[in-house]
């Protein structure tokens, strides 16, 4: 499968420099960059140079018993070097979309897991040098990353059956949870605990205000389901990928949910073979029962498919009105959709979070805040995500204080452009295609299911 030649990372990572130990040979060893029996090694090696890298930022998901293949075990990792450099070179590892190519955040955001140029450039040196060793009695420390956790959890949820997965093709599934609210509570902290690291690829969480997830679920609690939870009258409340923090509304906000509001978790699994692997994944929540001064809400902008909706006339557009179709063999399509803020919220907000949502074939996805609805009006733009790949969804939040986040006015306009790639060429395109057993791509249009395509904004609001 195409996932199996990149390689992940899940958590942000110290700068360790090329050739550098803390450790020092005594005049009479080998040298810290030798293998056993054979000459110094000149540049860097595995147990001196690469593997903390490897250790502080992949090992959430490349080890023995978590998500992908181990590259903790020195000769699997010397075995993948090249595979190792390529993917951190082209940005595909670690799994994090956003970059500022052409579009520059007001802020840096929190919990950046990018890899920096001399990291990057320690990959390639070291595969170059045909990925040497060294002698693991010289080796660097290695400290394991404490992974963040959501402080002062008011309650847990989890199915009360596990879910068992097997085969070889991925799954959707929704939970249905209940958090007994009997009065209106304001959540200020979600966290997704994966039960089975794993098989368990990410998740999104749900409101459900009318039980309408509920009616859908099996006896056991859950449903099959793709791209939402399958119905209206819902918002997204929080979302997980390897090494994602919990969500976390800003100081002294929180978003309110009414009494009977129920709650579904779709869980994207992706299962390592034919053996059954059962999982449990769970959710901590933190509440507080008392308003706060200011409201956080995730809204979901987007998916407009007319003109009258804001969608915008395209580059492949069979007729001078507006369409959202993606066409089979086209690499570099856009849709281009706006509309005044005060279509989705009537207020003034401040932006603390942003995330871009599509489905396989997405690739890029540039938000921004306008003053109108011409292309020529100056925009500021909140998040670009060229290397956008839907099997590593992340929100991304802002590194700032309340006082200088962003600010959106109720009538300035929110611009989407969404780029995709409907070729044989993009990964994305031949898992939808795999999924669909298709030989070819076809026409992409709007819709929920594996193969229609979304452009979703979401912006965490608070005011």
């Amino acid at each position: 499968m195409w996932k199996q030649i990149l390689v992940g990372a899940c958590v942000s990572s110290a700068l360790v420099a090329c050739g550098s130990s803390d450790s020092k040979a005594p005049a009479d060893d080998p040298e810290p960059g030798a293998d056993s029996g054979t000459a110094a090694v000149v540049g860097p090696t595995w147990h001196q140079d690469v593997a903390p890298v490897v250790h502080d930022a992949c090992v959430g998901c490349h080890a023995d018993g978590a998500l992908a293949f181990d590259l903790v075990e020195p000769t699997q990792a010397q075995a993948l070097a090249e595979s190792m450099a390529s993917a951190v070179e082209s940005r595909a590892m670690p799994p994090w979309g956003q970059a500022e190519d052409d579009c520059v955040p007001p802020h840096g955001f929190k919990d950046d897991i990018r890899l920096s140029d001399d990291e990057i450039a320690l990959f390639r040196a070291w595969a170059d040098a045909g990925a040497p060793l060294g002698d693991p009695d010289f080796a660097a420390e290695l400290v394991a990353p404490e992974p963040a956790t959501l402080a002062d959890v008011d309650q847990t949820l989890m199915p009360a059956t596990p879910y068992v997965t097997e085969g070889l093709r991925d799954e959707f599934i929704c939970f249905v949870l209940d958090p007994e609210l009997d009065a209106t509570r304001w959540l200020t902290g979600l966290e997704v605990v994966p039960g089975n690291a794993e098989v368990v690829h990410h998740a999104l969480v749900y409101t459900d205000p009318s039980g309408q997830g509920a009616r859908r679920a099996n006896d056991d609690g859950w449903y099959p389901c793709f791209g939402s939870p399958g119905f209206g009258n819902t918002a997204l409340v929080g979302a997980w990928a390897p090494g994602s923090p919990p969500i976390e509304s800003p100081e002294g906000s929180g978003t309110p949910l009414e009494a009977g509001t129920g709650l579904v978790v779709q869980v994207h699994y992706h299962p390592r073979g034919d053996a059954a692997a059962p999982d449990q994944t769970a959710i901590r929540l933190r509440w507080t029962d008392t308003e706060p001064a200011l409201r956080s809400e995730l809204l979901l902008i987007g998916n407009q498919s007319s003109r009258d909706e804001g969608l915008r006339s395209g580059p492949n557009d069979r007729t001078g009105a507006p369409e959202f179709r993606i066409p089979a063999g086209v690499s570099d399509h856009t849709e281009t959709m706006s509309s005044p803020l005060n279509w989705w919220l009537r207020r003034d907000i401040q932006v603390y979070l942003v995330a871009a949502h599509m489905h396989y074939i997405g690739t890029d996805m540039k938000i921004e805040v306008v003053d109108g609805s011409t292309d020529d009006d100056p925009a500021e733009c909140l998040l670009g995500t060229p290397h956008y790949d839907f099997e590593w969804q992340r929100f991304y939040t802002y590194d700032a204080p309340v006082s200088e986040l962003p600010h959106i006015a109720r009538d300035q306009y929110i611009r989407l452009t969404c780029t995709y790639d409907n070729t044989p060429d993009h990964p994305g395109t031949r898992a939808a295609m795999a999924d669909a057993d298709l030989d070819a791509p076809v026409d992409v249009y709007l819709g929920d299911e594996t193969l229609d395509e979304m452009c979703i904004a979401v912006v965490g609001a608070v005011y």
